[in-house]
């Protein structure tokens, strides 16, 4: 018998590929940076993603230690390595920048925030989206929070699905795997202006090499896969082993978790796989967005890695800003495919579900523990907003 969590990884396989692949930047809404807040999505975010995700669980931490390294094999000494591509390209001071980007040994995150509500206390965790690969984290005060935490509340997500099963859903295989090309079938260079496709090529070629299929992809896609490429060889990750180490903790204490969010399930998956092969997004400027990141603000996101590992709260706070990726966002979820079934307000709806289970937390539980984005716990949010006009007192860590 099929489990159901391998009805969810074939959805994920089939439906990720083609309409979640720019989706699961989306919950934190406006608001949202590169740290891509409130987005614990079940969901796969690419298609090398979706094919992992069925063959196997996501990798975790190990359980044995009580310092841990992030998802790749590490030494004593954590760094966020400097970018050394395509060192020719790059001007002397950037390279001189990009080597003093390094932390070393175990490293204590960020304090946690407070959420008061009398004598009741959630403590908040940041997370950092992506963070450092090489990172030794020992979390000493989350787990004493834990120790005593009635419950643990993961940052909000959205879950999407289908009910056709898992041998159902293999039979879109055909269909998913069309969505990732133009359906005009155009390349990038026929697509983008020779302005833009000059500056593609160039961080094509320093973040993945010559690679000639990837031109035959659509822009929304061409864009996801040269940022996960960039942050690879930047040494930071998107694997959100923050949050499976602290839910491993949890586990380990016996205490409960709630996973608060939006869950979507696609009635007609075939249908709407058929729409998207079919019509072109205006994803366009999402492309342009994220060169535009690439260029100038990949360095940003190191020190903003390096400020996490520290606990630099101020420097997140100085480092915090909006995300190009909003506009890759827009493109998919304003899209009439996704209107027309009801997938509104998406980051809205999310943020709801994860300020409920708080009102229920610091109702029930002298002391509990949440996980979200630590963009929106420096950067005066609607989160924090919401929480304050629930009365709530927050405190932010020293």
């Amino acid at each position: 018998m099929i489990s159901n969590r391998w009805n969810r990884r074939a959805g994920v396989l089939l439906c990720g590929w083609a309409m979640w692949a720019m989706l699961s930047w989306t919950v934190a809404g406006a608001a949202e940076s590169e740290s891509t807040a409130a987005e614990r999505v079940v969901s796969a975010s690419s298609t090398d993603d979706a094919a992992k995700a069925l063959e196997s669980p996501s990798p975790s931490p190990s359980d044995a230690a009580d310092a841990v390294p992030g998802p790749a094999a590490v030494d004593p000494a954590a760094t966020v390595a400097p970018d050394r591509a395509d060192a020719g390209d790059a001007s002397a001071a950037t390279a001189k920048s990009l080597d003093t980007v390094v932390v070393e040994g175990v490293m204590p995150g960020p304090g946690l925030w407070q959420v008061k509500k009398g004598d009741h206390t959630l403590w908040v965790l940041g997370q950092l989206t992506p963070s450092p690969k090489k990172l030794e984290w020992r979390g000493d005060e989350v787990q004493g929070v834990l120790d005593r935490a009635g419950v643990l509340i993961y940052e909000p997500s959205v879950t999407v699905g289908t009910n056709l099963g898992f041998w159902g859903t293999l039979t879109l295989a055909p269909k998913a795997l069309g969505v990732r090309k133009d359906p005009e079938k155009e390349t990038l260079k026929e697509q983008l202006t020779p302005e833009t496709y000059a500056r593609w090529s160039k961080l094509k070629h320093r973040y993945m090499g010559d690679k000639r299929s990837i031109e035959k992809l659509r822009p929304i896609f061409a864009a996801d896969r040269l940022v996960k490429s960039a942050e690879r060889r930047s040494g930071l990750t998107r694997d959100r082993w923050v949050s499976e180490q602290v839910g491993k903790w949890a586990k380990r204490r016996e205490v409960p978790s709630v996973s608060p969010g939006v869950r979507l399930t696609i009635e007609d998956p075939k249908q709407m796989l058929g729409e998207f092969k079919d019509n072109r997004l205006d994803d366009v400027a999402c492309f342009e967005s994220v060169l535009d990141w690439l260029e100038r603000d990949l360095e940003r996101m190191r020190q903003k890695a390096n400020a996490w590992a520290v606990g630099d709260v101020e420097m997140l706070r100085e480092l915090s800003g909006e995300s190009p990726r909003l506009a890759c966002v827009k493109s998919v979820i304003d899209s009439d495919m996704f209107r027309n079934r009801g997938f509104e307000n998406l980051p809205e709806r999310a943020r709801e579900a994860w300020l409920e289970a708080v009102d229920q937390a610091l109702s029930d539980h002298e002391t509990s523990l949440a996980i979200l984005s630590i963009e929106e716990l420096v950067s005066g949010s609607d989160y924090l907003a919401a929480l304050t006009a629930r009365g709530y007192e927050v405190i932010a860590p020293e």
